[in-house]
């Protein structure tokens, strides 16, 4: 599909200007088609995406469809193809939220699938379109609101990429702060994540004190574990874009949170000395700013924290460079990072 898809995206160049725009939204309405089918299999334990590969197909439609040489030149450059693709991504909400309606049901198995490619279709349309092309707010709340209650209340890996696709939203440098997505985005993501992490902690807190069941709660443990450990890298990648007078509000937010994870954990454990890791990363993105948080915590707080991680620099130090670094970090990390993009 890839194939074919470039095939026709290389006719649709050698049309003329006033024509190339409607090819275009031909191929993105064929597109369309796939993500509307579920996922198939010969029998209910077995599921085979054949939508989730042929993003990058998606991915270079609407590059391709937008670039310099596939639009009239003029004050209305791009605008078909434009409206087109807004239909599209309406098709796209209307996919996910028929999908989510079906995640409490028992075709959850079959549908996790075609929600998974429909959000990560969302998500890369909004990281590829040009930043003068004009995005329905209504339709960006919607799908982050989507993303928000997966991440929170979902345990499969519809999760992950959820947490996956609101990293990209976040991140994404072509839009970046201050733009409306970003502001957007960052609204309604913070909270959601805070959310988490406290919900985490209040869990793992329990768990300390009652059996629960080995295997399914294993499995939601790695989930869960995997969820905390990105959002802390998403903070830290956070506070290293924003411009330096805003650092200190985000930081004040999210140290506390670094501190709760760190001490349910321990600093022996891997989300624990993550969480501290994590915390001397920050530390080294802007310290000026970090002191100034640090400073803004509660007293209690703060000197906690610093009991942790003088802890830490001190094992290190004595274990000859042996504790958490950056490196053994990223080698350490279960990532979530999702190489369909092309």
């Amino acid at each position: 599909m890839v194939a074919a898809f470039t095939a026709c995206a290389d006719l649709a160049d050698r049309c003329t200007p006033s024509s190339r725009e409607h090819v275009y939204g031909v191929l993105l309405g064929l597109y369309s088609e796939s993500l509307k089918e579920e996922s198939t299999g010969s029998s209910s334990s077995t599921t085979v995406d054949l939508t989730g590969p042929t993003l990058p197909a998606l991915k270079l439609l609407i590059e391709r469809g937008f670039s310099q040489s596939n639009t009239v030149a003029g004050s209305h450059k791009g605008a078909i193809f434009a409206d087109l693709v807004d239909g599209f991504m309406k098709q796209i909400l209307g996919n996910i939220q028929e999908c989510f309606g079906k995640l409490e049901s028992k075709k959850a198995k079959v549908v996790s699938p075609k929600l998974g490619n429909n959000l990560l279709a969302y998500v890369l349309v909004l990281t590829c379109l040009p930043s003068e092309v004009r995005i329905s707010r209504a339709g960006l709340e919607e799908y982050c609101l989507v993303l928000c209650k997966l991440i929170s209340h979902d345990v499969s890996e519809v999760a992950a990429t959820a947490l996956h696709c609101s990293k990209l939203l976040l991140l994404n440098h072509r839009r970046g702060f201050p733009s409306g997505i970003y502001q957007v985005t960052l609204q309604q993501f913070l909270p959601c994540y805070m959310a988490f992490i406290l919900s985490q902690v209040s869990r793992l807190d329990s768990s300390d004190q009652q059996q629960q069941q080995p295997q399914q709660e294993d499995k939601s443990e790695r989930i869960h574990g995997s969820l905390v450990v990105e959002i802390f890298k998403i903070f830290a990648a956070l506070v290293g874009m924003l411009p330096a007078e805003r650092r200190q509000q985000v930081l004040v937010l999210v140290l506390p949170l670094y501190l709760r994870v760190i001490e349910v954990e321990g600093g022996g454990k891997e989300m624990g000395s993550i969480g501290i890791s994590m915390v001397l990363q920050l530390a080294r993105v802007d310290a000026i700013q970090f002191k100034q948080a640090m400073s803004s915590l509660d007293g209690d707080e703060k000197s906690r924290l610093e009991c942790w991680l003088r802890g830490s620099v001190s094992s290190d130090e004595l274990s000859g460079g042996g504790g958490v670094s950056s490196m053994s970090l990223h080698a350490a990390v279960p990532s979530i990072e999702l190489k369909r993009f092309g």
